[in-house]
């Protein structure tokens, strides 16, 4: 039975001072079934009465994203209470309660407090079912507001929701009193307007070029139009943009300025938050979610143990329906509740917006049908609110109003509140004060709108009153838009969430590069030897250079970084990667793996269409001490323990660089030995997480390895033989043609595992199997002649010549002098190798599978995927070392797996228990992202968002794979060197040697 009206009034509100605000009115707030109480599903909302007496109208409030709380909408846009700056609350004298009853609800489930226990999948279809169930609720408990008119308002995704919904109640057989509905700077169309879609682009291209944002900065706009007519997987136009004024502005500090993507008249500390309410909007976070504000707010105790509140939530269960969610679009239902409901429609647009600005938005108006007619027929007229020019509107085209209100960006009731109140007042048939057609604003006459119908590489004519001059652009947000609702456009949509960067009053002294006084800027890479337009626009800028990694002042230790800010600047993950060796470079991961940049094996640099800093911030680091540029200062032999110490202070001084950083989610992700380092670094930041010098902790959530060495008894012992027997007759290798082999290999493997190491060396291939099967296969084959055909330890599946000596593209790289003196290397010229000989003396140390319970138990994901056509830490090893690790109290997986599908196609399997994750890639080798970068895309969207099929990962189409594929890139000059040693050089210790 669902309550009465006093169960949900609001008593004993912190910092609630502003009773005039309410006038005195009581409010409400809590949880109402979508339809009875056995379904479980509940709406959170929150009620304010209308401050007149007699109101005629129910006003509903709904953010988008999807997944956006509007409690946003209540406390920083048109509620009666403001969050301030200092978390204090004032009374908002142009709330929209002085108007109209006014409810905020959040919807659909799993938004705000709108908790969602059921964790079933929802379609838009669904959604309104279910609001229609929460309204009629809603109903029975304020009686009151049954017979008024009914009036939905929202903005954002908002403008998808809201015509769906409204629709649904028009033909419910219940009456619900609709009138009309508003949509702010909303999304009509999700294909066209998503961040990152070729038309997004467009408008884009269209809004700065009206906007000068480039200013005098003609190569600048050049470089805008080639983005724009660019595949969005090589450049998203809003990135650009940002990336151009964060060099240009320094009013937060140099390199730390970005503009607020929802309104570009404001500068802003890069990463500080959603937009230039930021202060605000983080205060509201940590507001709703103290004990005593929930109780207020009637949040029941089994939410207020297990429910913290968002501003916009990352994993709602919104499906497509009936439609693909790329086919979404409400416009044309616009026209159908124009001319059959009789709804009154008005849609307006902060000029100042974008991330969903007015040149998309009246392209879309412009080529909308309704009322027997297309786009609007009537011209601009100007706007004025007291007397105050306000922007440009077109009343009652055929039943549609469009206001392009001046001065306010995609939250105007935030920006400029007595105008956002003016636009419910249009809503609500009180119109307010505008003047006679004015020709300067004519984008829709005479049928033929002139922003509807430009092309893309066209620019909008500038209004006369508009300004020219836009100097202060807004944090960008991109993705490539997906096929499933992604909280990429939760992100770049309505919700972004970035790290808190330099405030205003930060001091930067300037230094050597090897100092923890630097600033990112002392580290930025304006542009690499050989990098072309097409790459730098791909960019968000890059840096590079050494930190110490060790205490000694004098004479410290320093790793080298390589660091690349997100192409989607809305991410909120910072992902670190290291390669293995010991000793060998993490540059061979970002050059030859999953970063922004692919050398080729003529050297040229070019995209990585599957780069991982589509995702998330990348940070390539070599370590430990002694590999790559690294300067070892001590030359002091050190251990497993020693190595993860290292990484801590590396990362307390690179934070101390980077601070926009520190509220990123972070992430450790590696291969091969690193599945020795991750662990040990992993427990040394879970041990001491503070940050030097501040309150901040590092924010550590998961760590991914890809074919790890975790475990030296199985995986790197003479004894291992017997996995890798296992492994060849397990995979397939020893059939066919090499079926013959088994008795040979099945016999060594059985009298070489209790063989010790001397004794190993007397028998046949020095106790290994797997070079017995290669050098079967070099004697049965002549790809590249007689003698000279082996299989790659990497990969079986691949056939190389056995002597490939020779410098690769990558070292050749790294060696010049330009490119050093690029990457700010301290002593040149340096002498880089791939793989260097370093001081681990890791013989003591305990195996790193030992240390994943710890760090299971810490709520740290852990992902682990091995490539099943590698040799080297191959997957019957991993497994075997899984299958004797104990992890929340029980030891290895219990249940069988499962089939593991990226994009949909069959990648391998999948077990994933208590917290870990264990893949195994079909058709892979050791490196995953060069032999299956599709995949290991699908690894990373395991470790961020729990699923290689989530729409978050945007994963890259198949034309990129393509594209990909097509590449030769550098393979790997230790795998080279390695076919030319002895069998007899342990190849059981081939792993632990390794990339």
């Amino acid at each position: 039975m669902i309550q009465d009206r006093a169960a949900f009034a609001v008593t004993g509100l912190p910092h609630q001072s502003a009773e005039a605000a309410t006038g005195g009115h009581s409010t409400y707030a809590g949880l109402l079934p979508t339809r009875d109480n056995s379904s479980g599903a509940s709406f959170f909302f929150q009620f304010f009465p209308s401050t007149q007496p007699s109101p005629n109208n129910l006003v509903i409030f709904l953010n988008g994203g999807p997944g956006c709380s509007s409690m946003e909408g209540s406390w920083i846009e048109n509620g009666p209470f403001r969050m301030n700056d200092d978390g204090s609350l004032s009374a908002n004298p142009h709330a929209w309660n002085h108007a109209s009853d006014l409810l905020y609800v959040d919807q659909p489930l799993g938004t705000g407090f709108s908790p969602d226990f059921l964790g079933k999948e929802y379609t838009l279809e669904s959604i309104a079912t279910s609001f229609a169930g929460f309204l009629s609720n809603f109903y029975a408990v304020f009686s009151e507001t049954s017979h008024l008119d009914l009036y939905i308002t929202g903005e954002s995704f908002a403008g998808i929701y809201i015509p769906i919904i409204a629709n649904h109640l028009l033909h419910s057989n219940k009456s619900f009193n609709l009138k009309g509905i508003a949509l702010g700077n909303p999304m009509l169309n999700f294909q066209r307007q998503a961040v990152g879609s070729p038309t997004s682009n467009a408008d884009t291209l269209d809004y700065l070029i009206a906007t000068r944002f480039f200013g005098n900065d003609t190569v600048a706009l050049m470089k805008a139009r080639t983005c724009a007519t660019m595949d969005p997987q090589h450049c998203v136009l809003i990135n650009f943009a940002q990336a151009w004024f964060r060099s240009r502005h320094a009013e937060y500090g140099a390199n730390a300025t970005c503009f607020d993507m929802y309104n570009v008249n404001y500068p802003m500390p890069c990463g500080a938050g959603k937009s230039h309410h930021w202060r605000a909007e983080d205060k509201l976070t940590s507001y709703l979610n103290s004990v005593q504000v929930r109780a207020a707010l009637n949040i029941s105790p089994a939410i207020n143990d297990t429910f913290v509140w968002e501003e916009c939530k990352r994993d709602i269960n919104l499906v497509p329906g009936t439609k693909d969610a790329s086919d979404w679009e409400t416009v044309s239902l616009l026209g159908s509740l124009i001319t059959s409901a009789g709804l009154r429609v008005l849609v307006f647009n902060g000029d100042l917006d974008l991330v969903l600005p007015y040149t998309g938005l009246e392209r879309i108006l412009g080529n909308a049908s309704w009322n027997g007619a297309t786009g609007f027929q009537a011209p601009f007229s100007d706007w004025f609110v007291d007397s105050k020019q306000a922007g440009m509107i077109v009343r009652e085209d055929r039943g549609l109003t469009y206001i392009r209100v001046s001065g306010a960006g995609h939250m105007v009731a935030a920006d400029a509140p007595r105008v956002g109140l003016a636009v419910l007042q249009e809503l609500l048939g009180n119109a307010v004060e505008f003047k006679a057609t004015s020709t300067m604003y004519q984008s829709f006459a005479s049928g033929t709108p002139a922003i509807a119908q430009v092309s893309p590489s066209t620019s909008v004519a500038v209004p006369a009153s508009q300004p020219t001059g836009v100097t202060s652009p807004a944090a960008s947000g991109s993705s490539s838009f997906p096929a499933k609702v992604s909280s990429q456009l939760v992100n770049a949509v309505n919700a972004t969430r970035l790290p808190v960067e330099a405030t205003s009053d930060k001091v930067y002294p300037s230094g050597p590069h090897i100092s923890v006084n630097n600033v990112s800027a002392d580290f930025l890479i304006p542009s690499l030897p050989g990098e072309s337009a097409a790459l730098t626009v791909t960019l968000n800028g890059q840096y590079a250079g050494l930190l110490p990694s060790s205490a000694n002042a004098s004479a410290p230790n320093n790793y080298f970084f390589w660091y690349f800010p997100s192409a989607n600047v809305t991410s909120s993950n910072l992902v670190v990667w290291l390669n293995g060796g010991p000793g060998c470079s993490s540059l061979f991961g970002s050059f030859s793996e999953n970063g922004p940049i692919t050398i080729l094996d003529n050297g040229t640099l070019v995209a990585n269409p599957f780069s991982w800093h589509k995702q998330a911030s990348m940070l390539y680091v070599e370590q430990p001490v002694g590999t790559g540029f690294d300067v070892d200062n001590s030359n002091a032999t050190y251990n497993e323990v020693a190595v993860g110490n290292f990484f801590k202070t590396f990362l307390d001084n690179w934070y101390a660089v980077f601070p926009e950083a520190k509220s990123k989610d972070l992430y450790i992700t590696g291969e091969s030995y690193a599945g020795t380092y991750i662990p040990y670094i992993s427990t040394a930041l879970l041990t001491n997480k503070t940050l030097p010098g501040t309150n901040d902790t590092i924010p550590l959530k998961g760590i991914a390895i890809g074919n790890p060495f975790l475990s030296r008894d199985i995986q790197g012992s003479i004894a291992s033989v017997v996995e890798d027997y296992d492994f060849l007759n397990d995979a397939g290798y020893l059939s066919g043609p090499a079926s013959a082999l088994q008795p040979t290999l099945s016999n060594l493997a059985a009298t070489c595992r209790n063989a010790t190491a001397v004794q190993a060396q007397t028998l046949p291939y020095a106790c290994s199997v797997i070079d017995g099967y290669m050098d079967w296969y070099t004697k049965t084959h002549t790809d590249f002649g007689v003698g000279n055909t082996c299989l790659d330890y990497y990969n079986l599946d691949h056939v190389v010549p056995c002597n490939s000596n020779g410098t690769d593209a990558l070292t050749a790289y790294m060696w010049r002098a330009d490119v050093q003196e690029a990457i700010h290397v301290q002593q040149r010229p340096f002498v880089w190798n791939q793989c260097s000989e370093i001081k681990l003396d890791d013989r003591r140390d305990a195996a790193a599978n030992l240390l994943l319970d710890g760090i299971v138990s810490s709520r740290v994901k852990v992902i682990i995927a091995d490539g099943d056509r590698d040799s080297v830490c191959h997957y019957v090893g991993v497994e075997r070392a899984l299958g004797n690790t104990t992890w929340g109290g029980i030891r290895g997986f219990q249940n069988s797996p499962n089939p593991w599908t990226v994009l949909g196609t069959a990648a391998g399997k999948k077990w994933s228990e208590r917290g870990l994750t264990y893949v195994r890639v079909a058709g892979s080798g050791h490196m995953i992202p060069t032999d299956k970068p599709l995949s290991a895309y699908g690894v990373l969207a395991e470790l961020l968002y729990g699923n290689a099929d989530s729409a978050d990962a945007a994963i890259p189409s198949s034309a990129a794979a393509s594209a990909i594929a097509a590449m030769t890139t550098t393979r790997k000059s230790l795998g080279e060197r390695t076919l030319e040693w002895p069998a007899a050089a342990l190849l059981a210790f081939l792993c632990s040697l390794l990339i």
